[in-house]
Parts: structure tokens; sequence; C-alpha cells
């Protein structure tokens, strides 16, 4: 997965975890002490079970994606819970597709934080 320019420029972490879920937010200000990259995987994965995401389906995503690309899908579902047009209502399943979607080549991760970017009104 090319994630080149991911935690850097416009779209990097800082701004990623702008976009979170203030539940997500409360994760990364509570590990603040770590790493950003290691807050940030460490924050998605408090947040799995809250979301209802089977451990196992975090841990394929971990495994197939890596874990910050897993920690990024994690955001983007829980951040997308409120979308007003298309709420995640499976987080799990929604988890699954990603995964699947990215062994086909067609996980768009930058395009989803642009999407979120947008709707957000930032």
């Amino acid at each position: 997965m090319a994630l080149q320019g991911l935690f850097s420029g416009r779209y990097g972490l800082d701004h990623a975890v702008s976009l979170a879920s203030e539940d997500f937010k409360f994760e990364m200000q509570v590990r603040s002490g770590d790493r950003a990259d290691y807050s940030f995987v460490e924050a998605a994965n408090a947040r799995v079970a809250p979301l209802g995401i089977n451990i196992t389906a975090w841990a394929a995503a971990c495994d197939r994606m890596g874990r910050v690309p897993a920690a990024l899908c994690v955001m983007l579902l829980d951040a997308n819970r409120d979308n007003p047009t298309a709420p995640v209502m499976n987080p799990g399943g929604a988890l699954r597709g990603m995964i699947k979607a990215h062994n086909r080549g067609k996980l768009n991760l930058i395009g989803s934080l642009i999407g979120l970017h947008r709707r957000r009104g930032l």
C-alpha cells in the first residue's frame, strides 16, 4: 500500500487526529507521552471494542495492512459513525471490507481523509 505523504504534509498525522472523533482524541491524549505513531495505533486499539470490531478483524487489518494504516482505518470508521448521508453502522464489517479493498489494491486512505476533511468543513 502506498502511504507516501500519509504522515507528512497537509494530511499528516496531526491533521488525521484533528478529524478524529472526540473519543479517539481522548485516547490519543491518554497516550500523549508516547511517540505519535504509537499513540495513534494504541488509540485505535482502544476504540476497537467500543466500536464493536472483533479483535480478529483488527488483528487481520494490522497483519495485512500494517499497524498504522489499520489504525487509520479504525479512526476513519469511528469518525464516520456520524456521517449524515452514509453513517458507518457496522464498523467491524466495514473494516473487513477495507481489508478486502487493501488486498485488491483499491483502498484509498488519503481519499477517505480528504472526504472526512471536506465533510467536517475544514
